[in-house]
Order: structure tokens, then sequence, then C-alpha cells
């Protein structure tokens, strides 16, 4: 099954913390929209500080940066990414939901390992998978903590940290048009900074998730 990944896309952990970019958040118009689905948040103020943008296939990406006030050092970086995709049944078969969304695990986890870990990019500390309801919507979830070095600040390595969770969304019209979402979250942050990120963030984009009819 040829199904593509999205986490080299999406491991923003590597290079965020070290560096200070320029940012300035965009004023985010509600609803959001593309050809073939909405995100229709209740309230546009808890996405304040959060800037967006629209890449192709379908993608918006959704960034928010957080800076030392004094010296403007990034502190924390989470990226929260929706992506249609589908299969293409006549070359690569349709299996079930479960199936489907084993195989994208398996995928995302292999890449992980072998373009990271292996090249020793990072470590994986944590990989877990669930499945969870949000309203109505139910959800496949592979959640992983990856950690990282960026390098020397006098005798010390600089590190940073990543929590991320991936979730798979099967439409009932998945069994006709083979088209699946992917909601994914990517929290970059320095130890010991108090900016954590909120993981859960993640599921007010699912929340307001909709299929244009």
């Amino acid at each position: 099954m040829k199904i593509k990944s999205i986490s080299i896309l999406l491991l923003t952990f590597l290079c965020a913390c070290a560096t200070t970019p320029r940012y300035q958040p965009a004023n985010i118009q509600i609803p959001v929209e593309t050809q073939f689905y909405k995100l229709n948040f209740p309230e546009k103020e808890d996405w304040k500080g959060w800037s967006i943008s629209k890449k192709e296939n379908e993608t918006i990406v959704f960034k928010q940066i957080k800076k030392w006030p004094l010296t403007g050092e990034v502190l924390a970086v989470t990226t929260i990414a929706v992506m249609r995709d589908f299969l293409l049944a006549e070359r690569e078969g349709l299996g079930s939901e479960d199936e489907t969304a084993n195989n994208v695990m398996d995928l995302e986890e292999n890449v992980l390992r072998e373009k990271g870990e292996k090249k020793g990019k990072y470590t994986i500390k944590e990989i877990t998978r669930e499945t969870v309801k949000s309203k109505n919507k139910k959800l496949y979830v592979m959640n992983y903590k990856l950690r990282t070095k960026t390098g020397f600040k006098g005798y010390f390595y600089q590190c940073s940290r990543s929590d991320s969770a991936l979730y798979l969304y099967f439409p009932s019209e998945f069994k006709n048009d083979h088209v699946f979402y992917r909601f994914q979250i990517d929290g970059a942050y320095k130890p010991g900074r108090f900016a954590k990120p909120n993981l859960k963030k993640v599921l007010e984009v699912i929340d307001a998730f909709e299929i244009k009819k």
C-alpha cells in the first residue's frame, strides 16, 4: 500500500528551538476553507497568536511560536496540520479502516526510525497507539516523543524535545471514495522553560472539521 508520510514535513523540532525566525501572526478568517472541507471554529479568539497557511494537496497548517519576551529566544514551536489523503484502490487494494489506519501508522513509525533515529538525528522516547472518540468522530491515534541535541552552549548541550500526535479520521464515505484525513500536531520545546505544548489543541481543529457537501 503506497501511503505517503508527513512526519518529515512536520518534524520542525530539529532546528525550530535553535533559531529566532521573524513571525507575524495571521488574521485567521472563520471558517477556514479548502475545496473539500472547512474548519468552523466557535471561538476565533482561541487562535489568537497563531499563523495559518494553506499548502498543496488540501493541507492547512497552523503555527504558534512562543518566545522569551526579553531576548526573543524561541522557547517552543507548535505546528498543527490537516491533510486530505486517499487510496488508489485499483493499485493498492482497499482494506478496512482498521487495516488502513495501522498501515499508515506503521509507515509513519518506520519513517521516524529510518530517517531519524538510525541516522542519529534524534532519539525516540515513546510511541503509543490508541483509538478515541471526539464529537462522534472515531479517531486512530499515534502518540510519540522525540529528543535531540541541537548544539553546544558553553560546556553544555542544548537539547530540544518534540511531543507529537497523529490522528486519522475515516468519514462514512471512505468505502466509496477512499478518502481519509490526517490531523497532526508537533510541539517542539526546550525543557525547563514552562513552554511545553498542549497536544489537546489539535482536538479543537478536529471538532471544527466539516466535509463540504
